[in-house]
């Protein structure tokens, strides 16, 4: 274990806990401003997919607020240990339940991503057994909840022995002695390889259902097209409406995958940088953050709220400056 120098402040959890904090503030506007253009400001035209954003966005939200603000894991890795940091640990609430919400949480905008590829492709397609798939999508959405809950809880029965596995990270992390509170200290799992398989099967299915809807969607869009049983424009809507949502939301999850893609280096390798890891968790916290802006950025009703309201407050402001240079001085 490469652990041989006492990190500074960007690698303590003074500086963690204040990163989270001001990107829970920063986010807070963006996510209520982002709720009311969804709620308030979408088209006729997109009223089949408002819901599944609505749902998608809530989720969003409570996972950035679960984990910037309430649980908040300052991460020892490459155990998969931790110290919560967040208001939770004040209430009492015992680690493991705060990491497997803070788990659950994320599963739950994983599923909340599936359901919004589903329901295009089922608004949008024609195809053998649409009238059934109506009514058993309903048990199809609400099985990938439940699923996720239990994959979940399934965590609990590898969480370890405390007392000799915080002993064991302790041992193995000597320059964080002195940040390290024993009591406080939660070993998540040793069980490394269960864990791994957990994630990766389950990541296996969200990404398959994800690109098999849109790979439908686009098949059958294209199909429709040359066949002329759609016009240009209509495919030209639906095409830029798809790109929207992919980018909407693919170039968020980098966010979350730089994060993971440095935890799992670090796991395999055994190396360990607090310094490193305070960034990927700070970089994880933008997450929320990218996803509204995105979604503000690519759709275009969305876009065109947020730019008329920046116009209007510019507008206003010069209206003001004006009145105020025209007023007559009083002597």
């Amino acid at each position: 274990m490469d652990c041989t120098s006492v990190p500074g402040f960007f690698g303590s959890p003074q500086f963690l806990s204040m990163a989270l904090h001001s990107s829970s503030i920063l986010t807070t506007p963006i996510h209520c401003f982002g709720l009311y253009c969804i709620l308030w400001r979408t088209p006729e035209s997109m009223k089949s997919v408002k819901w599944y954003l609505v749902n998608l966005h809530i989720w969003i939200m409570i996972f950035d607020y679960t984990y910037g603000l309430l649980t908040i894991p300052y991460l020892l890795l490459p155990h998969l240990a931790g110290i919560p940091l967040g208001i939770l640990q004040f209430f009492g609430v015992p680690n493991q339940y705060q990491v497997l919400t803070l788990v659950l949480f994320l599963t739950y905008v994983v599923n909340s991503i599936v359901a919004v590829f589903e329901n295009r492709f089922h608004v949008v397609c024609i195809y053998p057994g649409k009238q059934s798939w109506k009514y058993w999508r309903r048990w199809w959405l609400a099985a990938h909840y439940v699923g996720a809950f239990l994959i979940v809880a399934s965590l609990l029965l590898v969480t370890p022995d405390q007392e000799s596995a915080r002993r064991h990270v302790i041992e193995d992390l000597p320059c964080l002695r002195h940040y390290i509170s024993e009591a406080r200290l939660f070993v998540f799992s040793e069980n490394v390889l269960y864990i791994a398989l957990v994630f990766a099967f389950y990541a296996t299915i969200s990404i398959s259902e994800s690109f098999l809807f849109s790979g439908f969607l686009i098949s059958y869009t294209l199909r429709q097209l040359k066949s002329k049983r759609m016009s240009r424009k209509t495919f030209n809507i639906q095409r830029k409406f798809l790109m929207a949502l992919v980018i909407q939301m693919e170039v968020p999850l980098t966010m979350l995958l730089l994060p993971f893609l440095y935890g799992w280096l670090s796991v395999l390798t055994g190396y360990h940088n607090q310094v490193l890891i305070n960034i990927a968790l700070t970089i994880g916290s933008m997450h929320g953050f990218c996803s509204t802006l995105v979604m503000l950025f690519v759709q275009h009703p969305y876009r065109e709220t947020m730019f008329n309201l920046v116009l209007e407050t510019k507008i206003m402001r010069m209206f003001e400056k004006d009145l105020n240079t025209q007023r007559p001085i009083l002597h």
